[in-house]
């Protein structure tokens, strides 16, 4: 990790006062990320939804819902962010699977090891399960990251983003102990 970002990195469990700057990254975040996968329009689109990112958030917060908000923070600003709880598929029960629903990071913040500090943290709420499940889209050009810090690509489905069939896939990650103990020494060594 980057010295003046890990000097300055914290990360903590989202408040309510969090929720606009956390729609502000998922939208910067998708309109980078996604840029040459979605349309112009959709992605500028975003902007006049931040709204309705604020409401979906509003109502997680307020419903206490399973789902936990982390957000990573540089000098008081939220810069990233990663939405984990239990897996969202009936199907994938008979061993306990936590999911991390979403990881976004704003784009002068990537590559810097923000991402996996975010999952090590996530993981350091996640005891009780036994593997972890992320999904991304395929043509995610950072989806390479869930390889790099030793995910299964084992899923594919199909799913609808602005009029479009996208193919998203899932990483599997079976061993939560060996995977939070690799992001903690990558979170916390100099390089």
């Amino acid at each position: 990790m980057d010295n003046n970002i890990k000097k300055n990195l914290v990360i903590r469990k989202s408040t309510y006062e969090d929720i606009e700057s956390i729609a502000e990254v998922h939208v910067k975040t998708w309109q980078s990320t996604y840029k040459n996968i979605l349309s112009e329009e959709f992605l500028r689109g975003l902007e006049t939804k931040k709204e309705a990112s604020i409401k979906l958030h509003q109502e997680r917060f307020y419903e206490k819902k399973l789902s936990t908000t982390l957000v990573a923070c540089v000098e008081n600003e939220i810069v990233g962010l990663c939405i984990f709880g239990p897996n969202r598929n009936p199907q994938d029960q008979e061993v306990l699977t936590a999911e991390i629903y979403a990881i976004y990071i704003l784009e002068s913040f990537q590559k810097m090891g923000i991402g996996k500090a975010l999952v090590y943290e996530a993981l350091c709420r996640l005891n009780n399960y036994d593997r972890l499940l992320i999904w991304a889209l395929e043509a995610n050009p950072w989806r390479k990251f869930y390889e790099k810090i030793g995910g299964s690509l084992t899923l594919h489905k199909i799913i609808e983003i602005d009029h479009q069939s996208l193919n998203e896939v899932g990483y599997y990650f079976e061993d939560l102990s060996n995977l939070k103990k690799n992001l903690g020494e990558s979170s916390h060594s100099n390089g």
